[in-house]
């Protein structure tokens, strides 16, 4: 199976995934991380591929550059596992007509999370309001994802079937508002000891 692996280029996003790629590697898989170039050496080291997008610290202007790249590249590709950050992953997937796992580098969120992050005074505070969320959600998807409103409500509100967690179940806030097959935890593990 070839996998693309979308994943956003800031540490805490990319680290996480590669003992799960270094897994499916193992087990004869194509992977093919799509993030930023810096990451070559580790990506390569665990048996993967690159497919680089230009590095921009703006996430906004990295989703544009991934979504660009993914929408060219994607349909050689027999699955695509995507960043949550990476929020048009979903409908991303079902524009290319391939199957779609997320990953949440720490927990998974649901709506009453997301929402207690942006009653935060952090930086997702500025998208308390719907307007900014919206109006930033236009200029990221525009016309290359055009069904995409507002990034928060495709995040909590529009789950694929596989959401991968890189922590353990214990760490999860809220664990009984997903169902229980929703979500699957401490995947780098799970995926070194399965003998499947």
């Amino acid at each position: 199976m070839r996998l693309l692996l979308i994943s956003t280029p800031y540490s805490g996003h990319v680290a996480p995934t590669f003992g799960m790629a270094r897994a499916l590697v193992r087990r004869g898989h194509d992977v093919d991380f799509l993030t930023g170039g810096r990451w070559r050496p580790t990506i390569t080291e665990v048996g993967a591929s690159l497919v680089a997008c230009p590095e921009n610290w703006r996430i906004s202007e990295w989703i544009k550059h991934a979504c660009r790249i993914a929408l060219e590249v994607g349909g050689d590709y027999d699955g695509m596992v995507y960043d949550s950050l990476f929020f048009p992953g979903r409908v991303l997937g079902e524009t290319l007509g391939i199957p779609t796992a997320r990953y949440f580098p720490c927990v998974a969120l649901n709506a009453s999370l997301m929402q207690r992050s942006l009653e935060t005074r952090s930086v997702m505070g500025i998208f308390r309001s719907r307007l900014v969320r919206r109006l930033w959600t236009r200029d990221i998807c525009g016309n290359l994802i055009p069904g995409i409103k507002d990034w928060v409500d495709e995040t909590v509100g529009y789950s694929p079937e596989c959401n991968i967690v890189f922590v353990t179940e214990w760490f999860q806030p809220q664990p009984e508002n997903f169902r229980p097959v929703q979500l699957l935890f401490g995947v780098p593990d799970c995926l070194e000891t399965s003998t499947t």
